[in-house]
This record gives structure tokens, C-alpha cells and sequence, in this order.
């Protein structure tokens, strides 16, 4: 087996895609909410988020072992090392089998009695068992095609492993949407994202055969050290990210259980439409584990920090930006895009947004740090955020005065503090500044001076939707152009870089 070394162009190829099927995923998202909720209505709605808690529970039966496979992979393919390459797919795989199915075993067992738990209307009680077992088989392919998926990014065709995740995404969208249209309801959206799965399984596995050449499954080369190495740093990992995956749905649960299922829809749709918005950007920077992998064990050091320094550039240059769209035109942007009145929805957007500048902002170092094999300072930051959102959460329920706003506000404060650790931490490793720097500050000043300025205009013009799109579009070009006239970002500064 030859080297497999990730080039510049692969890189920069794996961070396009990503962008663009996180646009793709993004926009799709926009479409089909509204369907869902039209279709559904809140209620019903709510409880598939409910649902959703479950499989986002369920997450931790991955034990970290896609996130452990793309690195460990990475790192064997960089050496010509097919025989560990193959130790540590079978191992990871063999892993994660057994895992889905105790945690497919654990939902079979609680399946009856969900439905109490969740207090669903009457109407749809007695299908939630089978609700349950379904969501379980979904969370056992998931498993699967995540790790499988992340073969392709450990070879350095995390472009292919991005495309495999829209083509799921776009063919589970539509299937959930015409299983809706015929009156299934949430067994719609099982069945998308069953399908969803299984689609990004198959073109996986399909496309890891074809580009290795081999299977890269043995029974016989299944390594109980191999297993250890895998559990080990995926589990560190796991155990964070665990803490982290359990807090989105750990909000959603508590404010369906206490203020409503109405008001849980409100947080998982602000949710998505933040997550998603910031995702566009993020998802360029996921090519970072496996490239930062090979170039620590080549010691290329100061490669890393001109990947950590070009990328918190180019988020403050164009990253916060989009997200101070969101803060600003909220009200019209959710007008434009759901038809209907949710209360507190562009508060909550607001408050989410302007933390997850923080999150992103410090997204690179993030993936950096799993790269390098520092895993510690990945579960820090997750432990940071999840413990204090849990604690502060737990507090005003016991104080009894829990609603939207008081967790918007704790989800927020807790991931900011969480994303200032890993600031602290990216400029003791890569000399990072953030916003100590000036070029970045004069990115972010200007940029907010543009939008507001073009959110005044719209005060003129009453706030049509056209009119507040072409407000919104004109405001990020003019910022554009007075970032290229005054040379801010100098072409020969992207083409350096192989941006261009």
C-alpha cells in the first residue's frame, strides 16, 4: 500500500465541499421545516423532537469511534501501514456493532413506557412504542455509516465523505416529505431518516473499497489493542461530547416537560437554524483532523499554525458576519422563512447566534487539537460547557421559574465560556489572538456597521420581504467590496493560501 498524503489541494478541495453541502444541508433544512410544522403542527411536531432526544441520547453508543477512526486511519494511510489501517477499521468496526445493538436492546426495553414519559397526545400514545423501536434501528445504521463514512475522510477524501452526507441528507428529505404529503406523519420522518442512512452506508462502504482497493474488514485482524487505542481516544471524546450531545436534547426535554411541547419546538428550531448557519462555515474545517494528523507526524508544526491562522481569518472575515445577519434581520429573516408567529423564536435566535460566534470562532482550534491527538483539551471544553448548562438549568428549576428565555440564556453563557477555555488554550499552542487582533477586529466593526446600516435603510421601506432580502444581500456585498478597495484581504494573500 502506497502513502496516502493528503495534498494542499485536497484540503482546500475537502473544505470547499464541505462548505457547499453544509449550504445544500442548510437550505433544505429551510425548505422542509416549514413543511414539517404546517403539516404536522406544533404539537405533534413537538413530540419527533422528543423522539429526537432519544436518538441524540443514543449518540453515546458511538463512543467516539467514527471521530477516533478518521484519525487513527489518517495516520496509518499517511505511513503505506495497511495492515494497521485494516487492524483499526475491523477493531473500530466490531466495536461499534456491538455497541448499537446493547443500546437498540436498551430502547426495545424502555419502548413501552416512553410514551408516559413524554406526556404525547392521546391521539398518537399507543404508536409510540414502535416509534421508539424504529428510532432504535436508525441509531444502529447511523453507527454504521459514520464510521464507515469516516474511512474516506482518514484517506483524505473527506470531499467524498461531505457529498455522501447531502445525497443522504437531500434523498431522506424528500422521501420524509412524501410519506408527510400521504398522511404518515412522524412514521415519515423515520422512515427519511432511516433512509438517510442506509443511502450514506451504501455509497460509503462502496466508495472505501473502491479507492483502497481492498476490503478493509478481517475478522481475523480484529486486535484487542487496537480496540483499546480506539476506545480510548474516541472514548475521551465520547465522554465530552456526550456531555455536550446531551444538552441540546437535556433543554428540549426539560422545557417540554415544563413549560410545553410548543415551546421545546420554538428551541429546536432556533436551534437547527443557528446550528445550520454556523455549520456552513464549520464544515470546512472538519478536513483539519486527518491533514493535522499527517503533518504532526511529520513534524510540520509551523504548517499548523498557518492552517489555524488563515482559518480564524477567513471566520472573521466572512464567518461572524453571516452570523450577525441572524442577529440583526431575525424578525424577518424567520417571517420569510416560516409564514407563522412563534413566540420568543427571534429572541432565542438572537441570544444563540451571538454565542456561537464564540463556538466558531475557536472551531478550528478545536479540530486542530483532535488532529494532534490532544483530546484533553477537546473534553475540557466539552465538560466546561455541559456541567454549567446542567447546573444553572437544574437551579432555576428547582428556584421554579423556568421558561425559553432562562435557557437560551444558560445555553449561551455556558458555550461561550467553554469556546473563551479553548481560545486560552489555541494561543498557548498556535499563538492564535482573536479578537486581540486587529485585522480580525476591523473585520467583525466593519461588517456590523454594514448590516446595521442596511437594517436602518429597511426602516424606510417598511420591511418587505424582497426588499429586506436585497437589503440583506447588499449589505454583505458592500462589505466585501470595502474589505477587497481597502485591501484588507489582498488576492495574492488568498492565492497564497490556494483559496484561489
Amino acid at each position: 500500500m502506497q502513502p496516502l498524503i493528503p495534498t494542499s489541494k485536497q484540503l482546500v478541495r475537502s473544505s470547499v465541499t464541505g462548505v457547499i453541502c453544509s449550504i445544500i444541508n442548510a437550505v433544505v433544512l429551510f425548505i422542509v421545516y416549514p413543511i414539517y410544522i404546517y403539516k404536522l403542527g406544533t404539537e405533534i411536531f413537538g413530540v419527533w423532537v422528543m423522539i429526537g432526544v432519544l436518538i441524540g441520547w443514543s449518540q453515546i453508543g458511538s463512543l467516539g469511534i467514527p471521530q477516533a477512526v478518521m484519525k487513527f486511519v489518517a495516520g496509518s494511510a499517511a505511513k503505506g501501514d495497511k495492515e494497521g489501517l485494516i487492524e483499526y477499521i475491523s477493531s473500530a468496526l466490531t466495536v461499534i456493532i456491538f455497541s448499537g445493538s446493547i443500546i437498540l436492546l436498551i430502547l426495545l426495553l424502555i419502548r413501552g413506557t416512553i410514551g408516559n414519559v413524554l406526556h404525547v397526545p392521546l391521539t398518537i400514545k399507543l404508536n409510540i412504542p414502535f416509534y421508539i423501536l424504529f428510532a432504535g434501528v436508525i441509531v444502529v445504521v447511523s453507527f454504521l455509516a459514520q464510521t464507515i463514512n469516516s474511512i474516506l475522510s482518514g484517506i483524505g477524501r473527506m470531499d467524498l465523505a461531505n457529498i455522501n452526507d447531502i445525497i443522504g441528507k437531500l434523498v431522506g428529505s424528500v422521501i420524509s416529505v412524501i410519506f408527510i404529503y400521504k398522511g404518515y406523519g412522524i412514521s415519515g420522518l423515520l422512515i427519511g431518516s432511516i433512509s438517510e442512512c442506509l443511502i450514506i452506508l451504501f455509497i460509503a462502504l462502496t466508495s472505501s473499497i473502491m479507492i483502497l482497493r481492498f476490503v478493509p474488514y478481517k475478522i481475523n485482524m480484529i486486535k484487542i489493542t487496537r480496540i483499546r487505542e480506539t476506545i480510548f481516544f474516541g472514548g475521551t471524546l465520547a465522554v465530552g461530547s456526550l456531555l455536550a450531545m446531551f444538552i441540546e436534547p437535556f433543554n428540549r426535554f426539560v422545557l417540554g416537560q415544563y413549560v410545553g411541547l410548543s415551546t421545546a419546538t420554538v428551541y429546536d428550531v432556533s436551534s437547527r437554524a443557528v446550528v445550520q448557519t454556523r455549520g456552513i462555515l464549520e464544515a470546512g474545517f472538519r478536513s483539519f483532523v486527518p491533514q493535522s494528523s499527517t503533518y504532526y507526524i511529520k513534524g510540520h508544526i509551523i504548517k499548523l499554525r498557518e492552517m489555524s491562522k488563515l482559518s480564524v481569518r477567513f471566520i472573521c472575515f466572512l464567518g461572524v458576519p453571516i452570523l450577525l445577519v441572524l442577529i440583526i434581520w431575525a424578525p424577518e429573516l424567520i417571517s420569510m422563512w416560516l409564514k407563522i408567529e412563534m413566540p420568543n423564536m427571534s429572541y432565542a435566535i438572537r441570544i444563540m447566534a451571538f454565542s456561537y460566534i464564540f463556538s466558531l470562532m475557536v472551531s478550528p482550534a478545536y479540530y486542530l487539537f483532535m488532529g494532534i491527538g490532544k483530546k484533553e483539551i477537546c473534553f475540557r471544553v466539552y465538560f466546561i460547557f455541559s456541567i454549567l448548562n446542567l447546573f444553572l438549568v437544574f437551579l432555576i428549576m428547582l428556584l421554579g421559574f423556568i421558561n425559553l428565555k432562562w435557557v437560551v440564556n444558560i445555553f449561551a453563557l455556558s458555550l461561550i465560556i467553554s469556546s473563551l477555555y479553548l481560545m486560552r488554550a489555541s494561543y498557548r499552542e498556535f499563538g492564535e489572538r482573536y479578537f486581540a487582533d486587529i485585522k480580525n477586529m476591523i473585520f467583525i466593526l466593519l461588517s456590523m456597521v454594514c448590516i446595521l446600516f442596511f437594517k436602518f435603510v429597511g426602516l424606510y421601506f417598511n420591511y418587505q420581504n424582497i426588499i429586506a432580502i436585497l437589503l440583506i444581500i447588499s449589505s454583505i456585498l458592500t462589505y466585501l467590496v470595502i474589505c477587497h478597495v481597502g485591501k484588507l484581504i489582498p488576492l495574492s494573500y488568498l492565492k497564497s493560501h490556494n483559496i484561489i
